[in-house]
């Protein structure tokens, strides 16, 4: 059984909407579904994530398409991760362990060496910790380095 809920969308929203359902060819619920569904899935796994104390930042102009679809295993990626009370962020790398096209688990190597002078923090505690990450938060990929 379905819930129907009624929910007041601003017109920049709802231009989005159209434009991705004429895009896509899908009908413009499911577009708001699969938006949903989306969110909901980052949601759990920035829940996953803060049992290490690591938040993502997502990124909000993501890099073009033809490099997220060579993200793969073996990878490495650029996310911009905040650690534990600390209260900025800071790009950071990762080798790709797994990707299914839309998520992924990473093993955390270090911060980017232009963030370290942000802080006297080593991170030595987070290397290899596995931090899990939709494709649309990446920074930048590269499959050597």
């Amino acid at each position: 059984m379905k819930i129907s809920k009624t929910f007041k969308i601003d017109e920049s929203t709802m231009n989005e909407i159209k434009t991705l359902s004429a895009t896509q060819n899908l009908p413009q619920g499911d577009v708001i579904d699969r938006a949903i569904a989306l969110l909901t899935t980052q949601i759990e796994l920035q829940r996953e994530n803060n049992k290490e104390m690591i938040k993502i930042v997502p990124n909000p102009l993501p890099i073009p398409k033809n490099k997220l679809a060579s993200v793969k295993e073996g990878g490495y990626i650029i996310l911009e991760l905040k650690f534990g009370e600390m209260t900025f962020s800071l790009h950071s790398l990762l080798k790709v362990e797994s990707c299914n096209g839309v998520f992924g688990e990473a093993s955390f190597i270090n911060v980017r060496e232009s963030e370290k002078h942000k802080t006297f923090e080593t991170f030595e505690e987070y290397e290899g910790k596995i931090i899990k990450f939709s494709l649309s938060d990446i920074w930048d990929y590269t499959d050597k380095l």
